[in-house]
């Protein structure tokens, strides 16, 4: 780790390396509804969801979950990301909100070794309703949403497989940040 807190080192791989490195401990994450009001961005890799279940391997914050067809804890579709939910299909995370946080946004795509054969789509709701829903992302395609959340308290991030079935459908949950 001292290496990478080098100068030389870009700030995205410190940044993502101090994620990987915090996935290996036992340190608890804030529910979002308990994050103090002084935290006006929450990344949801950082946050305590109150459900989460995944198709395949288990639900994963910030990182790959161990496995062996990718060997790289790294979140990535196409590019490198610091925070984000693994999210193979069928999956669903819920966070309580307490209606405190205003904006969710981020991006969603495919694991990039997966991207030739997965296809899912990604929805977001809140209480319940549909806010947002992808076209299916196939390949290298990625979805970009910026969702109102002023007053919800329940926020569930679903990724559905389509007709082709389940297989390689490793959906990721790309930077996911709620505002205030």
């Amino acid at each position: 780790m001292r290496l990478v807190k080098a100068n030389t080192t870009p700030e995205l791989t410190k940044t993502i390396a101090r994620k990987l490195v915090a996935t290996l401990g036992n340190k608890p994450k804030p529910r979002p509804a308990d994050a103090s009001a002084a935290t006006t961005q929450l990344a949801l890799g950082d946050a305590r969801a109150t459900s989460a279940e995944v198709g395949w391997l288990k639900p994963a914050a910030n990182r790959i979950p161990s496995n062996d067809q990718i060997t790289s804890a790294l979140l990535d579709s196409g590019k490198l990301y610091a925070t984000g939910l693994y999210a193979h299909a069928p999956s669903q995370y819920v966070f309580d909100l307490g209606g405190k946080w205003k904006e969710l946004r981020g991006e969603a795509g495919l694991h990039t070794l997966q991207q030739p054969f997965g296809s899912v789509i990604f929805i977001i709701k809140a209480d319940g309703r549909e806010v947002f829903r992808s076209a299916t992302i196939r390949g290298a395609r990625t979805a970009t949403y910026k969702v109102n959340l002023a007053g919800v308290k329940k926020l569930e991030l679903l990724v559905d497989p389509t007709d082709d079935g389940k297989g390689n459908d490793w959906g990721l949950w790309l930077d996911p940040t709620l505002s205030r």
